[in-house]
């Protein structure tokens, strides 16, 4: 009987530890996720200031360009432009007067629009140079003739009537006269060379250091040349 009981109180010894094995087993670790961390010292983040390019200087104009923009100025008879690229102001139609300056500009501007070129050649020597322009340009030589020989003619008859008081009654005459014989104005085209001067001036900059007679007479279409004979007359 004794032997039966310590049999049995073994059995229900291994039936528990059986039990509590199993139960270990079945358990399962529940693993939860981690909280966030929250930071109370705001997010540092860093700037990218973009960086200013460094300004890039310009090259300068050489003495051909500039005298490309002179005679593109010439053949569009904006003597503003020209004044604009010599040293000093270039003595071109100016020198008679803003009316006929005008009178000028409305009577030449088809035959300028003639006025062709090409650059040959630049020599520079130092702060000075040369440009050598190949031009072809409409000359007004027997137009301005006519309008020389009428102009003289009136001023003449005027003056021994009387009727001439005041300088500036010569230059109207002119211009009366360079209009009634406009219908003169023909295309007959010469072709010659001319060279223009260039000089640097303080600011490193190329100018144009004189408008000589040479380039007057193509500029202004041989007008100038001519038209002196009258004003030396009238002076």
């Amino acid at each position: 009987m004794k032997r039966k009981t310590v049999f049995a109180a073994a059995l229900l010894l291994m039936i528990f530890i059986l039990c509590i094995t199993a139960c270990k087993q079945e358990e399962k670790e529940i693993k939860f996720p981690e909280k966030p961390s929250f930071s109370s010292k705001p997010v540092q983040t860093e700037t990218i200031i973009p960086k200013t390019p460094e300004p890039t200087e310009e090259p300068k104009a050489l003495p051909e360009d500039i005298a490309v923009l002179f005679m593109d100025a010439a053949k569009n008879m904006d003597y503003d432009a020209i004044r604009a690229l010599c040293v000093t102001d270039a003595e071109i139609t100016a020198e008679y007067g803003p009316e006929y300056e005008l009178a000028f500009k409305a009577i030449f501007a088809q035959s300028a629009k003639e006025l062709q070129y090409e650059i040959v050649n630049t020599n520079i020597n130092g702060d000075q140079a040369e440009v050598t322009i190949s031009c072809t340009y409409a000359d007004c030589t027997p137009y301005i003739r006519e309008v020389v020989k009428e102009a003289v003619v009136q001023a003449v008859t005027k003056t021994l009537r009387g009727e001439i008081t005041e300088k500036e009654q010569y230059l109207e005459i002119a211009i009366d006269v360079m209009f009634a014989k406009s219908d003169l104005l023909g295309k007959n085209l010469i072709k010659t060379e001319i060279v223009l001067p260039l000089v640097k001036d303080q600011n490193e900059e190329w100018l144009i250091k004189e408008v000589t007679r040479e380039v007057k007479a193509v500029i202004t279409m041989n007008f100038s040349e001519t038209v002196g004979l009258l004003l030396e007359y009238w002076k």
